[in-house]
């Protein structure tokens, strides 16, 4: 699944909120979620952990010593930040890395990782291949033209649960509105063309997804409407942990409201805030066994 929003808060608020808030504890980490990572950056020098003052001064529209770099950024806010792509794995993908053991969760994430990167590419090569900004004047007339990027500049958030806690695998990749153009200056991005495509790029996640599960790890993929399961998982266990689903058909149902813009208007509606938890505790409440690299499929029902 993909979901997409724009980041509607100041850049110094969006950094916070991702460096910090979402770096809570997580019981499925047994520990904290794991920093954020860059993705094409590298013209910058970043890499490794996200730190909260270099995205505040990318969201910006400013490098990371913060010189403006395009023409509405610096301190003022005029300029928007982003726009957050969040990939999600299926229910049951969920989990299978929530009771996996080590080597098992390494190669999910991996699949999921590498599933998002098919995406990004996507995205990068195709969707947004005419989408940087380039604004100039002549004569009063303001014209604005579309260029191709060098790359997309993202910075990645990946966490291991719903804020209802249940197991919900799931990647938050802000897009900045930052690109470099090939002839090396920088603009703004027009992202329009990825909300059109959302249906495309996410089914390209997933039919990766779907791929690097069933032909590299073996596991058994069935098709559930347009998206897929691991047939191993039962149905009823799926339901019993997907309060933030039901959450969200529930308040659509409320309202009559259908439709992929509905269920993230929804989804909004409903958020919570995601609490802090003793991980010893939930762990030793809901001991099981670790479902293996052999595919030993772990007994749902002690969950």
């Amino acid at each position: 699944m993909l979901s997409i929003s724009a980041i509607r808060m100041s850049a110094d608020d969006a950094a916070k909120y991702y460096t910090n808030e979402f770096s809570k504890e997580d019981y499925y980490t047994k520990g904290q979620e794991p920093k954020g990572v860059w993705r094409g950056a590298d013209i910058f020098a970043l890499s490794g952990p996200i730190r909260e003052r270099d995205l505040s001064n990318l969201l910006k529209g400013c490098s990371p010593d913060g010189t403006k770099l395009v023409r509405d950024g610096g301190t003022k806010n005029v300029h928007r930040p982003g726009w957050d792509f969040t990939f999600s794995a299926p229910k049951s993908v969920s989990l299978v890395y929530a009771r996996a053991d080590d080597d098992l969760r390494s190669k999910i994430l991996d699949a999921h990782d590498r599933s998002i990167e098919a995406a990004l590419g996507h995205l990068e090569r195709y969707t947004l291949d005419q989408s940087v900004r380039r604004v100039s004047s002549e004569n009063g007339i303001r014209t604005v033209k579309r260029e191709a990027p060098r790359n997309i500049i993202a910075a990645k958030f990946q966490h291991r649960s719903s804020r209802e806690m249940d197991p919900q695998l799931h990647t938050h990749t802000l897009i900045l509105n930052l690109a470099e153009r090939l002839d090396g200056s920088f603009g703004g991005i027009d992202v329009n063309q990825g909300y059109k495509e959302a249906k495309a790029i996410g089914a390209i996640y997933r039919s990766e997804l779907a791929s690097i599960l069933e032909k590299e790890l073996g596991f058994s993929v069935e098709r559930d409407r347009e998206f897929f399961r691991l047939s191993d998982v039962p149905y009823t266990v799926e339901k019993e942990f997907s309060k933030r689903r039901m959450q969200i058909e529930e308040a659509m149902e409320k309202r009559g409201w259908q439709g992929r813009e509905a269920s993230e208007k929804a989804a909004l509606l409903t958020r919570g805030t995601k609490p802090n938890v003793d991980n010893d505790a939930l762990l030793s409440d809901r001991k099981s066994t670790r479902l293996n690299s052999s595919h030993q499929i772990i007994s749902y029902a002690v969950f």
